[in-house]
């Protein structure tokens, strides 16, 4: 389990700089969810952390028990006491009136109000995916949030009101509030300029993941949005073209209809993508084809990937099963693809290979 951990990049000359932005995520679970708030709050610090974050960020998660009080007021105290101009807060979890549930106890609104008072940034930005139980009619959130906005100006709050809908876009098992919200961040045009690159804002993301919600919510279960919103660039705008850069390196052929396809990416560090194989006949039909999420934890990262097709699709097919039974070569190719989520092609290569017998069993990939 990934829990209290701290990562820091930025570009290093004399000395390092100091951070732009300052995240701290904190991902505690409530009865009887036992697991998705800390895997929302592992998939903002990767999201905001990797190829697609601001390049100066100082972020440290807090999960499930390891977000103590000590721990979370130790992780604000820091972020406050830096001079950083961008603070983010996200918090998924249990919310009430007392305040944010943590794994010993209640981080009060007063901490929170003097954590927000503290801080020397020029904007902050508070995340909360702590929906109400009960969400009849569009149920309110707590009203410490509010009083925490209406003096803050320079604090700007997006909340979850619904913790489900019926069809939640590729919620990939995020909750739906934050997969909305990841899913905008990767998925919006860039409205900030910061030395040539295109970021996204926080007011931009933010509308977009409540446009998504909205497909499947009604108005009153929009997200709360509190404050004003639109000068912090959150995440690289991916749309005009894909970040970093994928090489095929090589394939090998494995038992049954199984192939290795070595692949190296740079600067896709925890950015999702596919590898995608076809296997084709020599009509150019294709047999089978399919996708293999990858998950780049480094800016430059080699891997093996397994690709498995069954081997029915050679046994029982009309012309290529009956001369593979007498040991007649086939000619196939395997096409491989690797590609962004919004299928952009990273890098193609095509590699043949002659079988020249049935193949034996193999699952399904």
């Amino acid at each position: 389990m990934l829990v209290g951990f701290s990562a820091f990049r930025g570009k290093f000359l004399m000395a390092p700089p100091a951070p732009r932005h300052h995240l701290l995520c904190v991902g505690v679970p409530g009865a009887p969810d036992v697991a998705t708030a800390e895997f929302n709050a592992r998939g903002v610090f990767r999201l905001l952390t990797g190829a697609l974050g601001p390049p100066d960020i100082r972020a440290t998660c807090l999960l499930g028990a390891e977000a103590t009080s000590a721990a979370t007021l130790g992780a604000l105290d820091a972020s406050a006491a830096a001079p950083s101009p961008f603070h983010l807060l996200y918090f998924s979890g249990k919310a009430d009136p007392r305040g944010l549930s943590i794994a010993d106890g209640v981080l009060d609104p007063g901490a929170l109000q003097r954590h927000f008072d503290r801080t020397a940034a020029t904007r902050s930005l508070l995340l909360l995916d702590a929906p109400p139980a009960s969400n009849e009619g569009g149920a309110a959130l707590p009203p410490w949030l509010e009083e925490l906005a209406t003096a803050r100006p320079a604090l700007g709050i997006f909340a979850a009101r619904a913790a489900h809908v019926e069809s939640p876009a590729q919620s990939a098992g995020h909750s739906p509030f934050t997969a909305a919200l990841l899913l905008a961040l990767q998925q919006s045009t860039g409205d900030i300029e910061i030395d040539g690159v295109q970021f996204v804002s926080d007011r931009t993301a933010l509308s977009e993941a409540t446009a998504i919600l909205r497909q499947h919510w009604a108005e009153a279960e929009a997200p709360l949005e509190l404050g004003a919103f639109g000068d912090i660039p959150l995440v690289r705008s991916q749309m005009a073209a894909p970040l970093g850069t994928a090489e095929i390196l090589g394939l090998s052929v494995g038992s049954g209809l199984s192939a290795h396809v070595r692949h190296l990416l740079r600067g896709r560090r925890h950015l999702p993508t596919l590898l995608h194989y076809a296997l084709v006949d020599p009509s150019d039909d294709i047999l089978a084809e399919g996708s293999v999420p990858l998950a780049p934890e480094e800016d430059v990262e080699q891997q093996r990937t397994r690709i498995r097709v069954p081997a029915r699709v050679l046994r029982d097919h009309t012309i290529w099963g009956p001369m593979l039974d007498v040991h007649q070569a086939v000619h196939l190719r395997w096409r491989i693809t690797v590609r962004d989520t919004l299928g952009r092609l990273l890098a193609k290569k095509t590699y043949g290979h002659e079988y020249d017998r049935l193949p034996s069993t193999s699952k399904k990939s």
